[in-house]
Order: C-alpha cells, then structure tokens, then sequence
C-alpha cells in the first residue's frame, strides 16, 4: 500500500460516515451526529461532543469515562483554549467485502487499551447512528505528535470479533462480557469497561498493522490538532488505507 506522507491518513478501507471536531464549548459532543437523547443525557455535564448523523454523544461516553475530566483532567478544555488546538474526529465505516484490517493512521504512542462489551447494532449511519456510542469496542488511545490520539474500533451486527496485532490474546464478543458483570479475564474490569494500560507504550509507526474485524464494520478516530485543521475528503467519500485525511501540513509535516 502507499502510505501518504501528510500527518493524519485513513487507517483502513472505508467510506467517510462523518468528520469534523469534537465541540468543547458545547460540552464535548461530536459534531454533526444528533438524534434523540433521554433527558439524563440532555441534562449531563458539560462533555466534549461529537455528531453522527442527527445523534448526539459525548467523548467521554464513546471513549467509557463517566466524565471528560475523568480522562482528561480538569483543567483540559482551558489548556487547548489557550494553545488554540481543538479536537476532530472522523467515523469511517468498513462496507461488507472490504479490506477488515486497520491500521496506524500516524506515528503513534499507544498508551491505554479498554474494551468496552456492549451491543452488536448495525453500524449504518442511516439505520443507527447511536452505534458508535453503544456497540462493543475496543478503543486504543495514546499520543501522536499534536497531542491526544485515540482510535475506537466498533463492532457492529455478525461482526463483533475485533482482534488488536499488538495484544492479540484479546477477545471480544464473548459470552459474559456484559457491562456490570464482572468475569474471569485476564486483564481489568472496570464499571465501564475492560482496560489496561502499557507499560512502556506501544510505539508504531504510520500504516503500522494494528488489528482486524471478522467481517467489517467501523472505525473511529479521535485526535488533537491545531485550530483550522483542514480536511482532504468529504462526507460520503471512499477512502483507502494509508490515504490521507488532513489536506494542510501541521508541525512541519509535509
């Protein structure tokens, strides 16, 4: 494969759900995702957000926190503020018959990996939005050179096995991998998920195998970027693996 040489490139074969940055001014919630949310939800906390298709969900819910501070700490949002760097996201989904690997969209520094059971939803945007927040995951976050990184790999309906290339012992869609019910694994339950951390991180370097789905489904990256970042691929658009997703060139990179 050609692996383009701008920071930020698609870390598989997939169609382009949807982008933009996570609203840290509306409390954290993706841009561009909204549709009906209970008002437990109306009413939370103020928590970066990200947008799917007319559905609302916040950061912290995609990546198993019960709140952005949890993660980030306190005093995050302020930080960026000030060092005018945002937060984007892009949702790409894997069609049925595609290429089901994915991949290091930069040079990254994995850090924590948590698996979060859940449901096994159609991850079509048009048939449920939601999925991206709900369905089992497994999300590895860490650093790369602008900042935060993270890369949620969803399962979806018949295709909840997700393997990592860098923990391949991992499995997901068992029996017994419920949220609340903790079982016999041999890495760490917590209220919201199965996590661990590594000690030393993970290094890998862009186009990097990290993992696979059974039979497709999506990916979600989350990343820190300056103010402005500007994308080279629209909504509704196939993209390659290793094909890039930022048009403009940050820290130097070309």
């Amino acid at each position: 494969r050609n692996i383009s040489t701008n920071p930020m490139v698609s870390p598989c074969d997939g169609i382009i759900a949807a982008r933009g940055h996570v609203d840290m001014c509306d409390g954290g919630f993706l841009e561009n995702l909204e549709p009906k949310l209970n008002k437990a939800e109306n009413s939370s906390s103020k928590l970066p957000i990200l947008k799917v298709k007319q559905y609302r969900c916040s950061i912290s819910t995609l990546l198993g926190y019960e709140n952005i501070e949890e993660f980030f700490g306190r005093h995050f949002i302020e930080e960026k503020k000030q060092q005018k760097k945002c937060l984007y996201y892009c949702v790409l989904r894997l069609p049925i018959g595609s290429y089901h690997h994915f991949h290091a969209p930069s040079n990254i520094q994995v850090m924590q990996r948590k698996h979060i059971p859940g449901y096994l939803h159609p991850t079509s945007p048009k048939l449920n939005p939601a999925a991206v927040c709900t369905n089992e995951r497994l999300i590895l976050s860490g650093k790369w050179n602008q900042g935060f990184f993270a890369l949620a790999a969803i399962g979806g309906l018949g295709r909840g096995s997700i393997r990592l290339s860098i923990e391949p012992e991992i499995e997901t869609n068992l029996v017994g991998q419920s949220v609340g019910k903790i079982t016999e694994h041999p890495y760490r339950y917590t209220t919201s998920g199965y996590d661990t951390s590594y000690l030393p991180p993970k290094l890998l370097q862009k186009g990097e195998d990290l993992g696979h789905f059974r039979f497709g489904s999506c990916v979600v990256l989350v990343f820190e970027g300056e103010e402005g970042l500007r994308w080279s691929q629209e909504n509704g658009q196939r993209v390659a693996m290793g094909e890039a997703l930022v048009a403009a060139a940050i820290d130097g990179e070309e």
